[in-house]
C-alpha cells in the first residue's frame, strides 16, 4: 500500500467511526444498550420482591415449622373455600344464562302472538263490517223491491237480527 492509500484508508476508517458513534448517540436517546435494560429490569424485579415481604400492616411471619405448617393448612382451607365459591358461582352463571334463553324464547313466542293477534283484529272488524252492511242492504225493507208482503217479511226480520248484529259490534269494540 501506498502512503497516500493509507492515509485515505485512516481518514475513512475514522470518518466511519465518527459517523457510528454520531448515529449511535441519536439512537441511544431512544433506545438503550440491552444491558441497560436487563439490569434495569431485574432491579425493578428485585424492587418488587422487596415490596412484597416489606408491606406495612402484614402478618407476623411464623417463626417454627410448626406456625409454617398451620399457615400452609389455613392457605388450603381457604383455597378450597374459594374453589368451592367459584365453581357455586359457575353454577348459578349457567343457570341464569339458562333462564335469560327462556325468558327471550317467552318474550319472542308473546311479540309473535301479539303480532298476529293484531293481525286478526285489524282484519276481524273489517271483514264484520263488510258482513253487516251486506245484512242490511240484503234484508232492511227499504231496499226491498217486491211487493209489500216481501217488504214486511224483510221488515220483521230485520228488527229481530239488526240488535243481535248491534250487540255483536259493541263487543267487538
Amino acid at each position: 500500500m501506498t502512503t497516500e492509500t493509507a492515509a485515505s484508508a485512516s481518514d475513512l476508517a475514522e470518518l466511519i467511526s465518527r459517523i457510528n458513534s454520531d448515529l449511535y448517540a441519536d439512537t441511544a436517546k431512544h433506545y438503550p444498550p440491552i444491558h441497560k435494560l436487563r439490569l434495569w429490569r431485574s432491579r425493578v424485579k428485585t424492587k418488587a420482591a422487596d415490596d412484597v415481604t416489606i408491606r406495612e400492616g402484614a402478618p407476623d411471619q411464623p417463626k417454627s415449622v410448626d406456625d409454617l405448617s398451620q399457615r400452609i393448612e389455613e392457605l388450603e382451607q381457604e383455597g378450597h373455600t374459594l374453589r368451592v365459591k367459584v365453581k357455586r358461582l359457575q353454577e348459578a352463571g349457567k343457570t341464569v344464562i339458562a333462564q335469560r334463553e327462556q325468558w327471550k324464547a317467552r318474550a319472542l313466542a308473546a311479540e309473535e302472538h301479539l303480532e298476529t293477534e293484531r293481525t286478526r283484529r285489524s282484519k276481524g272488524p273489517d271483514r264484520f263490517d263488510a258482513l253487516r252492511r251486506l245484512v242490511a242492504k240484503e234484508l232492511h225493507p227499504d231496499f226491498c223491491t217486491g211487493g209489500d208482503l216481501e217488504k214486511l217479511m224483510r221488515q220483521e226480520c230485520f228488527k229481530k237480527l239488526w240488535p243481535e248484529i248491534d250487540r255483536l259490534a259493541e263487543r267487538e269494540q
